[in-house]
């Protein structure tokens, strides 16, 4: 059985596609290039662009978990610089 939105091979009895997500019981709102013979956009297969899509959205994940460590550690640094101010002050006397 082929999805009838991204034309890929997809096991019989299914509802949805594996590949898109698409609806296999719906009609398409476009019609696939795979399924009017023609290669997929620039090339790709939709595995290949749904793994794009996946590692853009991981890449993102990843870049907001690193600012995430950031504002923490400068939160901790600050704690640190404080808490060795209030002993410096303290001691002094």
């Amino acid at each position: 059985m082929v999805c009838p939105h991204c034309g890929e091979e997809i096991p019989d009895g299914v509802a949805y596609c594996n590949e898109c997500g698409g609806d296999v019981n719906a009609a398409p709102s476009t019609p696939s290039p795979k399924l009017a013979g023609a290669t997929a956009t620039a090339g790709t297969t939709s595995t290949e662009r749904n793994r794009a899509r996946r590692m853009s959205e991981t890449d993102e994940k990843i870049q907001n978990t690193g600012l995430g460590i950031s504002i923490v550690f400068i939160l901790a640094l600050g704690i640190v610089v404080i808490c060795l101010i209030a002993l410096f002050l303290l001691l002094r006397h």
